[in-house]
């Protein structure tokens, strides 16, 4: 008699109820998934994680609370072998790479299809990593957050407005110039003319750099908050 195959344990997390209970009857539907449990921010998932131990987490990027990014960082900093896929709606270059430096196993849109979905998984069990339809060099590895770097990037935040530094977060959380003129109440193009001149005041030749600039901030941000705590 022909022995059963084990089905997989995974976590789904996003904020959003209605995309968790989607990806949860997407898993499920693959008879290879069986989801253990749901969670709508990080400081649930690290806590599922810690009691449910699944195979896989399905992690968003953008949460309350706590986000992807930073759950990734308190995952890795305590379980490397817990695998991660990345269910996002960002595909900027820079998001991806921080993944991927942080210790995601892969990295798929939320539009990605369950063909996708189910491929993504059973790869990153193989250990294997899974970037597919992001079109970057997955040669090219993004260095850790020193205490040179650290000090730098607070010297060069404090030379920007507070409107700028408004600003430069919206960038970071993937909102383009239009969007953040109307969460602002702001014209479009004084939205432009903070970037452009944020941009100038922090060295920065694109917004993937700008990106970066402001997740590794974001990271600083957190790690002032904890010594403070």
């Amino acid at each position: 008699m022909k022995e059963l195959q084990k089905l997989l344990t995974a976590l789904v997390v996003d904020d959003q109820e209605i995309v968790r209970k989607g990806v949860c009857a997407l898993l499920e539907s693959t008879n290879r998934v069986h989801v253990v449990g749901e969670a709508e921010n990080g400081k649930v998932a690290l806590a599922c994680i810690e009691a449910l131990h699944p195979d896989i987490v399905l992690l968003d990027m953008k949460m309350p609370e706590m986000d992807g990014f930073e759950t990734l960082r308190s995952l890795r900093a305590k379980d490397p072998d817990t695998r991660v896929l990345i269910l996002s709606m960002f595909a900027e270059e820079a998001y991806v790479l921080e993944a991927r430096a942080l210790g995601a196993n892969g990295y798929i849109l939320k539009d990605a299809g369950v063909n996708t979905l189910a491929l993504g998984i059973e790869s990153i069990m193989a250990g294997e990593e899974f970037f597919p339809q992001i079109k970057i060099h997955l040669d090219h590895t993004i260095p850790p957050v020193d205490s040179a770097s650290i000090e730098k990037m607070k010297m060069v935040w404090s030379k920007l407005t507070d409107r700028e530094r408004q600003i430069v977060m919206l960038v970071s959380e993937g909102l383009m110039n239009k969007e953040i003129a109307d969460k602002l109440g702001i014209s479009v193009r004084t939205v432009e003319v903070h970037v452009y001149n944020f941009m100038k005041k922090l060295e920065l030749r694109n917004r993937t750099e700008l990106i970066r600039f402001t997740l590794d901030h974001r990271f600083i941000c957190s790690l002032n908050k904890k010594t403070q705590d």
